[in-house]
């Protein structure tokens, strides 16, 4: 049957339905529930896609909250975060779905307990093909590509208010004696 122009109910259908799609996949994922995510097709486990929050993953999958939460940072560690006073972007792109991330991003989530208002935390999930949606990526910060997750950009503003790429944690701490706080609070602390 043919609605509009040559146009089907089927192709209509197609039309709206990707329409939808894209509009669910277009809401950040702090406003979703848990239960709505879709599904990692090799897993068959719900995954985080897109902009999401610290509240989320831990929500998310167990492993998460339960390695978070058995993380007890350091006063020196706590100290030495706060200390910061210079504007900063730091930018997780992560799997969900991905034992990397299961065992470091719940550092990253530990540190991000404390407030610092210079230090703002990004969060990105992405499927196993590891494409960051432009449109996800913090405009005011230059996009990086992402091959390996989790993968942590840290940025700092400038005396001009641009942002530049201070440093970056691919995958792993570059020290496998170092956990990732530590690691991320060494490039932070780096004038």
């Amino acid at each position: 049957m043919v609605v509009f122009g040559g146009i089907t109910n089927d192709m209509l259908s197609t039309i709206l339905r990707g329409f939808l799609s894209f509009l669910v996949l277009s809401i950040p994922l702090s406003s979703q529930d848990v239960d709505s995510l879709p599904c990692d097709p090799k897993d068959n486990q719900p995954v985080i896609l897109g902009v999401t929050s610290r509240d989320l993953i831990l929500k998310h999958r167990k492993i998460f909250s339960a390695q978070e939460s058995s993380i007890k940072l350091s006063e020196e560690v706590v100290h030495k975060f706060l200390k910061i006073n210079k504007d900063v972007q730091v930018v997780i792109v992560f799997g969900s779905w991905c034992s990397d991330t299961h065992r470091h991003l719940p550092w990253i989530l530990a540190l991000d307990r404390v407030k610092n208002p210079y230090v703002k935390f990004t969060y990105l999930g992405v499927g196993r093909t590891k494409d960051v949606a432009t449109q996800n990526w913090p405009s005011m910060v230059p996009y990086q590509i992402t091959t390996k997750v989790p993968s942590v950009w840290i940025f700092k503003k400038t005396l001009e208010s641009t942002w530049n790429l201070k440093g970056s944690i691919i995958e792993q701490p570059s020290d496998p004696k170092k956990n990732m706080t530590e690691e991320l609070l060494e490039i932070l602390s780096a004038d």
